[in-house]
């Protein structure tokens, strides 16, 4: 009798791994991972994915859902909620379920998020611009400018640095300007630059002169000074839209004529191994990552 209730107790655990191994494999009891972070300004993020237990190893997938959870630093809550549209080696290309909404990026390493680019559209039509993180990275861009008929590519940190997370006062016309970038570097950057610029509804425009660039830094601790001129004061000073710092690793530079002969050319890598010019990666693939990210401004006379 013992032996018969051992055996019928055996069948009966046997069913229930049985079952819960069968729903495993199915995919049929969601499941959740969550990513946080905050900025420099000390606003909060949380990254909720819904996901199938069915995969193992997980940082996110396209068409998976998400809920990010905006705790902003006077209080209020923000939450915008949608799909993953894609997934680039941890960088996670969110789209917003509000209609007509654009895109953004979060980059997360194992449980952190480390970078938020882009505007946040949340779920009453509102549009949040995330700030300035400790971590920045440098993103691989090509670029064309049909209108001058030049073209080129090089690193680029983008829309993610934000001038006025590192500066309360007013920018004036007639002051010359300092900004001095230091943090930790994980790869040389031959000829750093800055490109201080304002984004506003897609739109990009030039605020200083030309602020040349650098001599080459990292990898390792770096601190490097550029100095620039206000020369777009009223764009600098408007309320709409957002002053950015462009950091750069410059690479290559092309001018064409309008036979499509190549006039004018610059390289300070050396030239594509044929000889002709093309993309040598999608854009935003990380090529250089900065920790202890921080900017001072500091003002001079001539």
């Amino acid at each position: 009798m013992k032996n018969t209730i051992k055996i019928f107790g055996i069948i009966i655990l046997a069913v229930v791994i049985s079952f819960a191994i069968s729903a495993c494999d199915t995919g049929e009891t969601p499941e959740t991972v969550s990513y946080e972070g905050k900025d420099q300004l000390g606003n909060e993020y949380i990254l909720t994915i819904t996901k199938k237990t069915d995969r193992a190893v997980y940082t996110g997938n396209k068409g998976d859902s998400y809920v990010l959870t905006i705790k902003m630093k006077d209080g209020t809550i923000k939450v915008s909620t949608g799909k993953i549209k894609e997934v680039t080696e941890g960088t996670l290309t969110l789209q917003p379920s509000v209609e007509n909404s654009e895109t953004f990026n979060i980059t997360v390493i194992e449980e952190e998020i480390t970078s938020v680019v882009g505007d946040i559209t949340i779920e009453q039509g509102e549009i949040i611009i995330p700030r300035t993180f400790d971590i920045i990275y440098l993103r691989y861009c090509y670029w064309e400018n049909p209108s001058t008929n030049n073209c080129g590519d090089h690193w680029i940190t983008g829309t993610s640095i934000k001038l006025y997370d590192f500066f309360e006062g007013t920018f004036s016309q007639s002051t010359n300007y300092k900004i001095e970038i230091s943090g930790i570097i994980d790869k040389e950057i031959k000829i750093p630059g800055i490109e201080v610029q304002k984004v506003d509804n897609n739109n990009w425009y030039w605020l200083t002169n030309d602020i040349g660039k650098n001599e080459a830094i990292g990898p390792g601790e770096f601190t490097t000074t550029f100095n620039f001129h206000v020369i777009d004061y009223n764009n600098f000073n408007r309320e709409e839209g957002e002053i950015v710092v462009n950091f750069v690793n410059e690479f290559y530079y092309f001018q064409y004529d309008i036979n499509g002969e190549k006039v004018k050319e610059t390289f300070y890598q050396g030239t594509p191994d044929d000889g002709v010019w093309k993309p040598l990666l999608p854009n935003d693939t990380i090529m250089a990552t900065i920790r202890n990210f921080s900017i001072n401004i500091i003002e001079f006379d001539n």
